[in-house]
């Protein structure tokens, strides 16, 4: 986080020129420049993922999209539209992960450095909700009509290892279908919203973390990326009516929520490179900023 990209590139070649002094397993990775300078956005090919198909993005999220998409083709750029791959499918398999019982936990202590960074003992320590506790939950809630909350849980129902490794190789096969679709494409920049939502208000974020399918593609994917604020949100988008979907629950209400509240609220997309191409993420994340010039000092500054 930064308040420039400009500051990010600095510390990205810091970063990189001294990675292997970071991790002792690691080569030495070197800044370059010359892809950084010979970058822009007239030479590479734009993807743009524009929605999950399960959760309608609030009104300003499309707006934004099409304004920059819109600004983009004015320039003469090549725009791709990423359809027909499972964007939704790898959303669900993020949701999996989510959703299970302990792992926040176990990742936020990896983050932290309490835990060794090793995916495999992460599995290990999972402690699965037994069945027949979570089939009591699902059908309460869909009693209640709270057919997403129960989705969530349903997610979770995995009670054993190999039924939750079996899912993260349903996931690598995604993965590998879209990494071919983006070389079948040469696509050079995928462009997306981070989230179907705009800022919520406090305590609730940790209630939409299902949502985060689209912020987590770049990830699975192995992908460079980054958000970059366009715009703040207008106040004639701070309309919640005009949000709707087919569950009017929680979460609709959460979105509303933050819909009416966040006006004047950065609106950021999020910008991703391929493997290993981080100078061109961040000279394209630095084009874009440049055609919007936000202003983001705070109102206090």
């Amino acid at each position: 986080m930064a308040k420039s990209v400009d500051d990010i590139i600095e510390i990205e070649k810091i970063v990189l020129g001294n990675f292997n002094k970071i991790d002792d397993d690691s080569p030495p990775f070197f800044w370059n420049e010359k892809l950084f300078e010979e970058t822009s956005l007239r030479n590479v090919k734009i993807g743009v993922i524009r929605r999950l198909e399960s959760v309608p993005n609030v009104a300003a999220i499309d707006n934004t999209l099409d304004e920059t998409i819109e600004k983009l083709k004015s320039l003469g750029c090549q725009i791709h539209e990423i359809e027909g791959q499972p964007i939704d499918e790898m959303s669900v398999q993020i949701q999996k992960l989510l959703a299970t019982p302990d792992i926040q936990l176990i990742i936020l202590k990896m983050l932290r450095g309490d835990e060794p960074l090793e995916i495999h003992k992460l599995f290990l320590k999972i402690k699965f909700t037994p069945s027949w506790i979570n089939n009591l939950k699902i059908k309460f809630l869909e009693l209640k009509g709270l057919y997403r909350e129960a989705q969530f849980i349903k997610l979770a129902k995995t009670n054993h290892f190999m039924a939750h490794a079996t899912e993260q190789i349903k996931l690598e096969a995604y993965k590998k279908q879209m990494q071919q679709y983006i070389r079948d494409n040469k696509i050079d920049i995928i462009i997306s919203p981070v989230t179907p939502f705009t800022a919520t208000t406090h305590n609730s974020g940790g209630d939409l973390l299902q949502f985060l399918g689209v912020a987590g593609v770049p990830n699975i994917l192995d992908l460079p990326s980054g958000v970059i604020p366009i715009r703040n949100l207008a106040i004639e988008e701070a309309d919640p009516v005009k949000y709707k979907d087919q569950y009017s629950d929680k979460y609709t209400q959460i979105i509303h929520q933050s819909i009416q509240q966040s006006t004047d609220t950065p609106i950021g997309l999020q910008v991703s490179a391929n493997t290993w191409k981080d100078e061109i993420c961040l000279k394209i994340m630095k084009d874009i900023s440049q055609l919007f010039n936000y202003d983001c000092k705070l109102k206090s500054e």
